[in-house]
């Protein structure tokens, strides 16, 4: 939704609402520029809190600014100033931050056995259904009422927030496994990771010892 709905659509709004074709490149230009710079960042923060973290974190932003981030852009978008903070920083900034885990918090979900299947299945109809609807809903969501499209973005993120919360709850609760791969950091140490982290954290034994020194 935040990629076809939000960077993509809002371009064609604020073409067909006075922009310049130079005020749509530097609006542009700058939501990549952040993507550029700030993916690397990015990826540190997840493996420092987690990529659940990182993608439960990003959902919530989303769904506090993503309103009144619409709102400030569809009251001038001629202006320059005003939609290259709102939207090429300010969206630029939320998408940079979702968009930069979400390939690793894919991958990460699915054991080494169905991985391919999975991902491909549920990364290319999430996009197709939710992400390739997301312009044709902020267009129906904008004739109906100017602040609509900003309620779309809403509410992706807080979908995206509430699953989230519940895979943490399922997790901690031992019903489902989410990470198959670096079960520490995720959502922090909760559930089984805590066990993991446990075990990093404890001393070596005498050959657990010697075998770490002959593997250096």
């Amino acid at each position: 939704v935040l990629q076809y709905g939000c960077l993509v659509w809002i371009q064609s709004f604020l073409a067909e609402h006075g922009a310049s074709a130079s005020q749509g490149m530097v609006v542009g230009l700058i939501t990549r520029c952040l993507t550029i710079f700030l993916g690397l960042p990015a990826g540190w923060l997840s493996d420092i809190l987690g990529v659940g973290s990182v993608t439960a974190i990003s959902s919530a932003l989303v769904m506090v600014l993503g309103l009144p981030l619409w709102c400030i852009i569809a009251s001038d978008p001629t202006s320059l100033l005003t939609t290259s903070l709102a939207f090429g920083l300010g969206f630029g900034l939320l998408s940079t931050l979702s968009g930069a885990v979400v390939t690793h918090f894919n991958v990460e979900m699915f054991p080494t056995e169905v991985r391919n299947t999975s991902i491909g299945l549920a990364y290319n109809v999430g996009f197709a259904i939710f992400g390739g609807l997301a312009p044709f809903e902020a267009t129906l969501l904008y004739k109906a009422h100017w602040t609509g499209p900003g309620f779309l973005y809403m509410f992706a993120g807080f979908a995206g927030l509430i699953s989230m919360l519940l895979c943490r709850h399922l997790q901690k609760s031992g019903t489902l496994q989410i990470p198959y791969i670096r079960e520490a950091p995720y959502f922090g140490v909760v559930g089984p990771a805590a066990k993991v982290a446990e075990k990093m954290s404890a001393p070596l034994d005498g050959e657990e010892e010697a075998e770490a020194k002959m593997s250096v």
